[in-house]
């Protein structure tokens, strides 16, 4: 149980390190790193479609609607971004914010969970709780200027990964409580 948990500690540290590089580039060259981003996307988005198309010919016809629709639209919603990238300029809050908050609400959770082991729980919780507070903020503002938002995003980013990094070294200090915890109730 601590080799799985330890596992998922360190991807949410390691995934908030590049989150953290991410928005100090975001922050030094917001147009440059929204454009080039867009790009990214819209590319990997296009591949992806075009992949998964020719695949949608080896399944089962009966599936393959399913996969065909999401090719579909994964390839034009690539050409979409990567012809207009402004585009991707006005998804990318929404989906960060939606991220945020998720990830958020599971880190408060894991508050709680903190609760019933140590005292420490309030540091995760503020920290979560940050998160969810990021998340709304890029949801409900994302008609701003592609530079302020990005610029915005970029500070958001380094908020999130150090509290991320945080909670998560909060966690691996409690690693054996947190792990005696969870396998009283899995059992």
């Amino acid at each position: 149980m601590i080799k799985t948990i330890n596992k998922y500690l360190n991807l949410s540290i390691i995934l908030s390190i590049l989150f953290g590089i991410i928005g100090i580039f975001l922050m030094i060259w917001p147009k440059s790193s929204l454009d080039t981003f867009g790009y990214i996307i819209g590319s990997a988005l296009l591949v992806y479609g075009i992949f998964n198309f020719i695949d949608s010919f080896t399944i089962n016809p009966i599936f393959c609607l399913p996969q065909m629709t999401s090719s579909v639209l994964s390839s034009l919603l690539g050409i979409l971004i990567f012809l207009n990238p402004n585009i991707f300029e006005s998804l990318l809050p929404i989906v960060l914010g939606i991220f945020f908050i998720i990830n958020g609400a599971f880190k408060s959770r894991m508050s709680f969970v903190l609760k019933e082991i140590d005292s420490s729980w309030v540091l995760s919780l503020i920290t979560s709780l940050l998160m969810i507070i990021c998340g709304f903020i890029l949801i409900i503002n994302p008609r701003i200027s592609a530079i302020m938002i990005t610029t915005l995003m970029g500070i958001i980013l380094m908020v999130y990964a150090i509290s991320d990094i945080i909670d998560m070294f909060v966690f691996k200090s409690k690693i054996k409580n947190v792990s005696k915890y969870f396998e009283k109730y899995i059992k």
